[in-house]
């Protein structure tokens, strides 16, 4: 059984309590259009060509003059579907032609795992995160299975987008967990990420019920003109209140800095103009917002 990864992170202290490994799995079954990881989207694996690197010995036409195209001081990819990327990668003097993930075994990340594990002390451990960790359901499993069986912390970060009996047997695995509730709206959150939301809140609900509720974190990304109204922050803390009244709430300033990953991936970025984080000022609002339904109002970046 193998899963495929895009990104390790080792000493991360942003996933989740304490020092974690987080683990990026592939793929995805929203299109999110504010994707923060749009090299994380797809099932398979793709190839990425990294200008930066490039010094134009042209290796990759040798070996690939119909897949591969010279474009002024560079090159484009013309066809990803080429069977022989390997030899052309292989071949790359600087590694400016490389897959953008790669297939990992359980094994082969527990070596990775057990490696960082004396980092870890009290409260860290792993984190597996995506894309969307659950669309690769049964490796995941296992390597939550694996990490319990050595003692490890597991947390995942998670859309919540699965059937529900799959998501009740998942939370046994778990110490911690981050779910997203990105909008309240069902028509908006299917024109915004492509899926309806009633599955999610579904499983919000079983989360919320269970005996992950106390470590378990709600999130929010505010995106502009999207996710950061009045409203919808409101009709989600209402919804969490309904369901739980301690139900711990995050919300998430905007990230700008993913703009460069759909340069280099070749996806359309959804903003004209990269939109700037929100203020301190800005966040305390949305905060406030919250607060009128929930107590446990988490924004950790911002100190509010």
């Amino acid at each position: 059984m193998k899963a495929l990864i895009f990104d390790i992170k080792r000493f991360s202290v942003h996933d989740g309590p304490g020092i974690r490994t987080t683990i990026f799995l592939k793929g995805c079954p929203l299109r999110c259009v504010w994707c923060q990881n749009p090299e994380g989207l797809e099932t398979k694996q793709k190839i990425l060509y990294r200008k930066s690197l490039c010094e134009n010995y042209h290796e990759c036409i040798k070996i690939a003059p119909n897949n591969v195209k010279i474009i002024n001081d560079g090159i484009t990819i013309v066809n990803q579907d080429f069977k022989n990327w390997d030899q052309v990668i292989e071949n790359c003097p600087t590694n400016a032609i490389q897959y953008d993930s790669k297939y990992y075994s359980i094994e082969m990340l527990m070596n990775i795992i057990l490696k960082d594990k004396k980092f870890y002390r009290e409260n860290g451990g792993v984190t597996i995160s995506g894309g969307e960790p659950l669309l690769q359901y049964e490796f995941l499993i296992e390597l939550l299975k694996a990490c319990k069986k050595n003692n490890i912390n597991t947390c995942i970060e998670t859309s919540g987008y699965i059937d529900n009996n799959k998501f009740k047997n998942l939370l046994q695995y778990l110490d911690n967990i981050y779910m997203d509730f990105k909008i309240f709206d069902t028509n908006r959150h299917f024109e915004y990420t492509g899926v309806y939301n009633e599955q999610i809140k579904v499983n919000l609900k079983t989360l919320l019920a269970s005996d992950l509720k106390d470590k378990a974190i709600i999130r929010t990304p505010l995106i502009p003109g999207i996710t950061n109204s009045k409203e919808n922050i409101e009709n989600i803390s209402k919804y969490l209140c309904s369901i739980n009244q301690n139900t711990k709430y995050e919300l998430l300033n905007f990230n700008p800095l993913s703009y460069p990953k759909y340069k280099l991936t070749g996806k359309e970025y959804f903003f004209k103009l990269n939109p700037a984080r929100f203020s301190n000022e800005e966040m305390t609002i949305y905060c406030n917002y919250a607060r009128e339904n929930l107590k446990n109002i988490i924004n950790i970046k911002n100190n509010i």
